[in-house]
């Protein structure tokens, strides 16, 4: 055995005088660091300033040039009714998708200047001078090199390496021939930790679902192997399992659910503890049985292609159907037309609290007798068929958006007695949800 190597290792970790040799360096190039990496927040800072400054004048070039495309286009349809021709479907949508990328345009402009006035500030704090950014990148360039060539130069100093070297072998020989004295130590205090915590996060789901003495030995088995499945750590399985026990689900269901939650926390790169209340909810929403395979598998690919395909991330999902209850499933509205709705109507800017609480309110109006009949005089049938059962039943939204747009095709969106309308009918909240499925639909 190397006793000169233990030795040293011994004497850097328990000779309080040895780490002193190195404290002045230490701190010096702590300092150093520390000015590079505020520098380097500064050159990230300055970078996407300019990238969100060029990108809000390519925006503000571009809804200019949509308001003039609207308005020649609204003229020449002007000019055809008033010599009395017919003004083709095709004109009519051509307006419709442009004033969609209007208010899309300008939701990102305002989103992108509002950003940019942010950071701005930031900038100014910091004392740079956005106004002249090309000479601060430059200055900033300058003294990042000089910095980090200061601490390159310390970090390379020949004592210095040798001597961290010798101790870093020393330490790794010492791990290499003690064998039992260092890491198993190490490996022994994870190994009682982690079984600690994963127990105590089981009891907390054993209470919450209501585990009897012989499913407990069954879901922990469950929770161990999704841990095992998807790379993470037993407990965070457990504190999943735990979200499912907190909102209600028994010891069968949580077992049928997680792994299609870890499916999606994995095809999202999300948190599996929000994926669990987004599927909670929809669960709730649609009375989805959640220890059913099939069905969870179904519920995991529909929320993974919503948050895939549109700007409705799992949070925001999640965020809106905390307000959803049981109004679909009222309306015969299901899961996946309800995915559809919120997709659609985050591409537009609604998202999280807003999304669901109007979407909430549109179900309520559309439900609403004097609603229905307003529908009826305005020339929308608020009513179909069912197929299935033969009986009269009311329209989806996505149905009622359709008639809207085809009834009131042409008519400018601004049109004072259209607005006044729609507030009549549906009611700002309410409008604000239903206005993209017109538009979208």
């Amino acid at each position: 055995m190397n006793r000169n190597s233990v030795e040293i290792a011994i004497d850097g970790f328990l000779n309080p005088s040895f780490p002193k040799a190195f404290k002045s360096i230490d701190d010096k190039m702590g300092e150093l660091k520390n000015s590079l990496t505020s520098m380097e927040r500064s050159t990230r800072k300055m970078d996407a300033f300019k990238s969100l400054k060029t990108s809000a004048r390519e925006s503000g070039l571009a809804i200019q040039q949509y308001k003039n495309s609207i308005k020649n286009l609204e003229e020449s349809i002007a000019a055809q009714q008033k010599a009395g021709e017919k003004v083709s479907r095709e004109q009519r949508k051509g307006l419709r998708d442009l004033q969609n990328k209007l208010g899309r345009t300008t939701r990102d402009y305002d989103k992108n200047r509002g950003k940019l006035n942010s950071l701005r500030s930031e900038l100014n704090q910091a004392g740079f001078d956005t106004n002249r950014l090309a000479n601060e990148q430059e200055k900033l360039a300058q003294k990042l090199q000089k910095t980090g060539g200061a601490y390159t130069k310390l970090a390379s100093s020949q004592k210095l390496s040798q001597t961290r070297d010798r101790l870093r072998g020393g330490v790794g020989q010492a791990r290499s021939e003690l064998g039992g004295a260092f890491a198993p130590v190490l490996a022994s205090a994870a190994a009682i930790a982690n079984p600690l915590r994963f127990e105590h996060e089981m009891a907390r789901v054993y209470s919450l679902t209501g585990a009897k003495a012989d499913q407990k030995a069954g879901l922990s088995g469950v929770v161990k192997q999704i841990a095992e499945d998807f790379a993470t750590t037993s407990v965070n399985a457990a504190k999943t399992a735990g979200v499912y026990g907190q909102a209600g689900f028994k010891p069968e269901q949580v077992k049928g659910i997680l792994p299609s939650t870890f499916n999606v926390a994995e095809a999202t790169r999300s948190d599996s503890e929000g994926v669990a209340n987004l599927m909670g909810n929809f669960k709730t929403a649609f009375g989805l049985d959640a220890s059913n395979a099939s069905e969870m598998s179904y519920l995991a690919n529909l929320l993974t292609k919503g948050s895939n395909t549109s700007k409705a991330s799992i949070e925001s999902l999640t965020e809106s159907s905390k307000y959803l209850l049981d109004k679909p499933a009222n309306m015969k509205i299901n899961a996946s037309e309800t995915m559809a709705y919120l997709a659609t109507t985050g591409d537009f800017g609604l998202l999280d609290s807003m999304a669901g609480t109007s979407f909430g309110q549109l179900m309520e109006r559309l439900a609403k007798k004097d609603v229905q009949e307003k529908l009826t005089n305005a020339g929308i049938n608020p009513f179909k068929i069912d197929e299935k059962s033969g009986q009269k039943v009311l329209q989806k939204p996505h149905e009622i958006a359709r008639q809207w747009a085809n009834r009131f095709e042409g008519v400018d969106s601004n049109n004072e007695q259209l607005q006044a309308l729609q507030a009549e009918i549906f009611q700002t909240q309410a409008w604000q949800f239903m206005g993209p499925l017109v538009g979208y639909f």
